[in-house]
């Protein structure tokens, strides 16, 4: 009988002990953000908090500012 309970409690401290041991792995991995362009992006925040006078916001992926600049100086020529 004290061997039954003994493998019982066994097993129920490897079942608590992995979702533990994966808990601390994840913590200690680096940021996946941290060194990424999502990085900029509280930076970048702050900048245009602190700029003065009017603002051009554009949102969009890589493409909108290249859309943008492109249909200025499409304007620029006529």
């Amino acid at each position: 009988m004290k061997k039954t309970w003994i493998r019982v409690a066994a097993f129920v401290l490897l079942i608590c002990l992995l979702p533990a041991l994966l808990l601390i792995v994840g913590a200690s991995l680096p940021s996946l953000y941290g060194e990424s362009y999502y990085a900029e992006l509280a930076p970048l925040t702050d900048r245009l908090d602190r700029a003065e006078g009017k603002k051009l916001v554009l949102i969009g992926g890589s493409n909108i500012a290249f859309g943008a600049a492109g249909a200025a100086a499409g304007r620029e020529r006529l």
